[in-house]
Parts: C-alpha cells; structure tokens; sequence
C-alpha cells in the first residue's frame, strides 16, 4: 500500500524497483492519493506485468480539484487480467472507495477470491459519513462473497478510531 502523491512522477521509479528489488515483486499494490485525472492515459502510468485499475477522482461528485485518486496494480504472474473486475468506485466529498474482485490463479481453498478495498479519506471529512460509506460497501461484499478474502487498505488520516474494526 502507498500514498504515492502523483503516480505518474513515480511510475519510472516503481518500475525500476520491480525489476530490481525482489522486496518488490509482489502481487498486488494498492495505491491512493494517485492524483490521476482522465487527461491522464493508462500507458503513462503503467507497469509491465501489472494491470492498472484506476478510480480517479471526480470533481463534480468530490468537489475536490486537487490530490485523490486510488489506483491497484495487479501483477500478471498473480492472477489473469481477465479475472479483475470492479465491484464499487464511489466519490463523495468525504471518502473514495475502489472495490476490486481479483480470482488469482491459486488461492487456499477457504477463500473463494480476493476483494482489495482501497480507501481515501481528505483529511476535512467527515468521520461518520466516510465510515459509513465504508462500512455498507464492506457489508456488501461480505454478503456477496462471504468466503472471500477481503483486504481494506488506504489513508484514513484522521478516522481510524471512529471507524469500527472490520
């Protein structure tokens, strides 16, 4: 997971890191604050070996300019592109939520998939509102796939502790 301020400034960087680093060589990134608008083409910020999913902020519905934006890269040796897909993009002034069902190649047989839930809330938000965004897209995902492994990760800045303990 990382606060990445402006994915396209460190996509050079995550690559080389990918390529050279194994403590990169992981399955799965979860990135918020991307800042990624859609003047923005997926291949300026791609990684090969990875798929990008991308939740970019909204103005009209976030009333927000600036910063915002969750991004997951997925590597491609993990789970075939084919078997992403979104369950939920939400915007609103107090929270962005990205909502992504990931079947990899293998998983543990007491999980049926992967959902990557991937949260920012801007610092001025409001606490309640932001938590229970949160708490009916987890509900949600808990009906629907009651066996899959459900990941919740992002920036929560001032709302851990009000927010209840998935």
């Amino acid at each position: 997971m990382g606060n990445v301020n402006s994915l396209p400034n460190k996509c050079e960087e995550l690559e080389a890191l990918v390529r050279s680093d194994e403590a990169y060589l992981v399955s799965l990134y979860l990135l918020t604050e991307s800042w990624l608008t859609d003047g923005i083409p997926d291949s300026a910020v791609s990684i090969p070996g990875y798929t990008l999913v991308r939740a970019d902020r909204a103005v009209e519905l976030c009333g927000k300019t600036k910063g915002g934006g969750l991004a997951v890269l997925v590597s491609n040796k993990w789970c075939h592109p084919g078997h992403i897909t979104v369950k939920n993009k939400t915007c609103t002034r107090d929270v962005e939520l990205l909502v992504v069902g990931i079947r990899p190649y293998y998983l543990p047989r007491e999980f049926s998939n992967v959902v990557a839930i991937v949260v920012y809330i801007p610092p001025r938000a409001d606490p309640t509102s932001a938590c229970d965004v949160i708490q009916e897209a987890v509900a949600r995902i808990q009906s629907a796939h009651s066996e899959a492994l459900i990941i919740i990760s992002g920036d929560f800045n001032h709302v851990e502790r009000l927010c209840p303990p998935w």
